[in-house]
């Protein structure tokens, strides 16, 4: 199984589907745009925020060293505080998409914009 084919199926946007007699995998996609919208975006999301609060974290740690160093020039030091809080500041768009990939992964954003059923 190719390593594409797997990482669709552990997403759940593929499943492997069984056929008598054949060895050979098959898989059907989901068709529930619906169902795999909740479950491939929420976890791309998740991942944006882990990836980014870590570098965040690791940036801010360097900054604070430049910003406390006395032998650097004061407008160094200033603009070093200047990124500390624009990175500070930043968290709070991570922290609004860990809830937004949490409400959609959990079905719960649907109370709130639902899904309008047409009429065929």
């Amino acid at each position: 199984m190719s390593t594409g084919v797997k990482k669709l199926q552990d997403m759940n946007i593929v499943k492997k589907t069984f056929h008598r007699g054949r060895r050979k995998h098959s898989f059907v996609a989901e068709k529930d745009f619906f169902k795999f919208f909740t479950n491939f975006f929420p976890q791309k999301w998740e991942r944006e925020v882990e990836v980014n609060l870590a570098a965040i974290e690791e940036a801010q740690e360097q900054l604070q060293e430049v910003a406390r160093d006395d032998q650097l020039e004061e407008h160094i030091r200033e603009e070093a505080q200047q990124l500390i809080e624009q990175l500070e500041s930043s968290k709070a768009y991570y922290d609004w998409l860990r809830r937004l990939a949490h409400s959609v992964h959990s079905g719960e954003i649907f109370n709130y914009i639902p899904i309008e059923q047409k009429e065929k």
